[in-house]
């Protein structure tokens, strides 16, 4: 018996959880729903991947697969398959599984959150490519460059005034001495 289709729009942030993504100001992020496919009939078996069902670039109608591995691992993790009567109840906070991944669609190498839409068996990805990412790590470890730097001539002009008080301390005690 047919009971109808409930759905939701809702605006994608960078931000995914305590999960921050950086598009690099180029909005090069990739926000993707992905799901399992179903059986061609009742006598074969589930495919092994789940696949990507709408994400920039996908063609309507067409479905690209993730990488097998992937797949079993973030099914395991947060579970591909509708709760049976329970597709829109609230579950319990599942935090994302971030992993990097190549995009089928894109062909780009992503570091993204997955994350599942309460108990339909959908799962949400949202990406940043891993060039951004580097970029990121490259800033931030320049920075603490930049700020270690501070101690450290500090601590060099210390120690030379320190140096400098020997030296003189001493030259005095051998001319009165």
């Amino acid at each position: 018996k047919w009971i109808g289709v409930a759905a939701e729009a809702r605006p994608v942030r960078s931000t995914f959880g305590a999960v921050q993504m950086n598009c690099a100001g180029t909005g090069a992020c990739l926000t993707g729903l992905l799901a399992a496919r179903d059986r061609d009939d009742a006598g074969a078996s589930q495919p092994p991947e789940i696949s990507f069902i709408a994400a920039p670039g996908l063609r309507t109608g067409h479905e690209v697969p993730l990488d097998t591995a992937l797949s079993r691992k973030i099914c395991e993790r947060i579970g591909c398959t509708p709760a049976p009567r329970g597709q829109f109840t609230a579950r319990a906070h599942v935090p994302p599984l971030v992993e990097n991944f190549i995009d089928p669609v894109s062909g780009r190498a992503l570091l993204g959150a997955f994350a599942p839409v309460g108990g339909t068996g959908l799962v949400v990805v949202v990406a940043t490519p891993l060039s951004a990412v580097r970029e990121l790590t490259d800033r931030m470890l320049e920075k603490a460059r930049a700020y270690l730097g501070v101690p450290l001539l500090v601590g060099a002009v210390l120690f030379a005034g320190l140096l400098a008080s020997l030296r003189l301390r001493g030259s005095r005690l051998a001319a009165g001495g």
